[in-house]
Parts: C-alpha cells; structure tokens; sequence
C-alpha cells in the first residue's frame, strides 16, 4: 500500500509549493477555454489523483485560516468558469480526507474520494469518459504514481487529456542508487522503477551516466516514454525544474498534452514561470550577500539584467534557429507550425508568441525569408519561405 503523506507536508505552504501553484492557477483555465468548443457544451473534468488535505495549516500560527492547497485553489479557479466543469479530488489519508471534505464543502461541482488513486482509476476513467480531462498527478514518491498500469490507462484515453505530474527527482535518485548498491533492497527498487518508467529501457542508463547527468538522461527517457504509449493521445512532454528560491531543485513537474494548442499555452505560461523565478532567485542571493555584508551595499555588485537586452537576445537566437530549418531541408513554413516545430525542438518555455512574431518581421526586413500570404500582419496562418 502506497504510504500516506506525513502531516508535515501540508503544515506551511514553501515558496516552491507557490510556484506549483501559480501554474497550475495559469494552466487550468486555459485548459478550460481552449477545450471549451471541443467540449461542444458538454461537461470538462479535472482530477486531482493525490488531493491531500486541502490546507496548508503552518503550525506556528494555529489560529490562521491557513494557505489553500491545490484542491481549494482548483475549485475556486473552475467555479468561476462560465462552462460545465465536474472535479474529483482522489485522497488515501483519512486525515488528509477529512479537513480536504471540510475545505471543499462549499464548492457544489467538487467530489471528493477517500482511496489510493491507483485502485479507482478505473472508475475514475470510467466517469470521465467521453469528455476532455485534465489530470494533476502530485505525488510525493514512485510507488503511487506508475506509468505502467496507471499514467499510461489516462494516455489512452479516447478524449483530449492533458496531465501535470510530480516527476519526483529526487526519489528516482535515490531508487536508482539503491538498484546499483544495495543487495537487499534493490531489486525491489528496480521492479518500482520499472513501472514508474514502464520497461526496463532505463537500466542501461544507470550504467551509462552519474550525478546530474544520469538526472538528466532519466528524465528525458522518461518524457519519451509518455509519448510513446501505444495508442496513447499524449504527443508531446517537457519538464519544468521546481525550484527553491535558494536555487534546489525540489522536483520536476512533467506536463503531457496531445493538443498542439496546449503545448503553446503551456510554453507562455513556463516562459513566463521561469521569468519570475529568475527574478526571485537574483533578489534572493542580493539579500544573502546584503545580509552577509551586515547590510552594506557594494559598488561592484552587478548590475540587474537588461530585460531590453534580454528580448534582443531572445529574438536573435529565434532568427537562427528558423534560418536553421533551411538546413533540414524544410524552407516553406506556416507561422504557427513553424513556432510549435521550435517549441518541440529546444524552445520551450523559452520565448513568446510575440518575440515569435518579431523575429519573423525582422527576417522579412531583411530579406531573408519571403512572404506567400498577402497583407502585412504575422497571424497564425501566415505562410513564408525562408531563403536558400
């Protein structure tokens, strides 16, 4: 039986529990009013498959009302919506279970479940069946959150399904260590990774890479395995690091979509994640080293990045990398598959529609791609060729 998160996971919201949730307030109605014509008035769904309490109760101030979790932060975002959306909450500890039924009472369009997500999954697919669905999986270990036997019956639904997961970094880590030098335990630990990464493809890569890069070749095999679930919906996965302020890596969250609109919307919203956080992190080491100097600034301290600079940069780079598809044979482009063939190619989360759109009209100034459509705006739709 998977082990029930200690209380101490929901007794203080941290800032990198903040961050989760800033994208998922971002994504979810997004997700929502994108999907909303393919739902053709019918019922949206979202399920939270590790709900947990609810609350984020800090035990230094027990008479707070406390921080919201995602469950309560998910059904005041989805009530607001003006379209049809159910929402079931799936939590295993009693506990957790009953300050989750007191935090949600008030939310009418809410259920929640008492049980280990892994063994209602089925029923859970079964209720959703026939609408599109959104799927946040955070979990705090392995064992509660397989690829094989759960992620991948979600993937192979017949509906459009996205899914934010909790790829949990560190417990893959440590299982993997645990494959290479314990003789009791790991084997046992071996037959968990195998499901969490569905096959035994990962185990060559214990043997090929150490420290961040076995981290890294991990996570990347992972993402491939999500897209490619036999007869799965799920067509493109990326990561994103979850960060502490002081810079540690918490975990990864893994989003999976099948809908090229929700690669993009979920690009924007990382883009503009990352962008927080970059700022966040610098005011954050300025504080130490003010704090280190007993308060006293310095003149050689550097200066603050030049956002200007920065969208100058970005663009730059974006004018390479289309001039770059010449190279792979492909000059006729439309505007937005060439932005989603970048997005998939090392780009994501790592610029805009709107720096998209200005390298474009650069380029075009300069000659070196042509314009097939007529007018002068950079929509979607617009076709070029990019000069040889």
């Amino acid at each position: 039986m998977p082990i029930a998160p200690a209380p101490s996971h929901f007794q203080k919201l941290r800032d990198w529990s903040e961050r989760k949730h800033a994208i998922l307030k971002e994504y979810l109605p997004a997700f929502c009013r994108a999907i909303s014509s393919q739902a053709r008035g019918g019922t949206i769904w979202y399920v939270d498959g590790y709900a947990g309490a609810g609350v984020y109760q800090d035990s230094q101030s027990p008479d707070s009302p406390g921080a919201e979790g995602s469950p309560v932060l998910a059904a005041r975002i989805t009530e607001q919506l003006p379209y049809t959306i159910n929402y079931i909450n799936v939590e295993e500890d009693q506990d957790n279970f009953d300050s989750l039924q007191r935090e949600t009472a008030r939310f009418s369009h809410v259920e929640n479940i008492r049980n280990d997500f892994n063994a209602v999954v089925e029923d859970v697919l079964a209720r959703v069946a026939g609408s599109p669905a959104f799927f946040f999986l955070d979990s705090f270990g392995t064992k509660e959150l397989p690829m094989d036997g759960l992620v991948d019956r979600i993937a192979m639904r017949r509906n459009p399904t996205d899914v934010l997961l909790r790829y949990a970094t560190s417990a893959v880590r440590r299982l993997a260590a645990s494959y290479e030098k314990d003789p009791i335990r790991g084997g046992a630990n071996a037959r968990n990774l195998d499901k969490w990464f569905r096959g035994q493809g990962w185990r060559p890569l214990i043997e090929q890479y150490t420290g961040n890069d076995r981290d890294n070749a991990l996570l990347t095999y992972y993402l491939g395995q999500l897209v490619s679930i036999s007869n799965g919906r799920l067509s493109f996965a990326c990561d994103y690091p979850i960060r502490s302020t002081d810079g540690l890596t918490k975990y990864h969250l893994v989003f999976a979509t099948g809908n090229r609109l929700g690669m993009k919307l979920m690009s924007d919203i990382l883009f503009v994640a990352e962008t927080k956080y970059a700022q966040d992190h610098a005011a954050h080491r300025t504080e130490k080293e003010v704090a280190r100097r007993n308060g006293q600034l310095s003149l050689f301290d550097p200066p603050a990045p030049d956002p200007d600079a920065e969208t100058h940069e970005r663009i730059a780079g974006l004018k390479e990398a289309i001039l770059a598809q010449v190279q792979q044979g492909e000059p006729h482009w439309e505007f937005d598959n060439l932005r989603c063939t970048l997005i998939k190619h090392g780009w994501f989360a790592r610029f805009t529609e709107k720096d998209f759109r200005a390298a474009c009209k650069e380029l075009h100034t300069e000659g070196k791609i042509q314009r097939i459509s007529s007018g002068k705006a950079w929509s979607r739709e617009t076709e070029f060729t990019v000069k040889q």
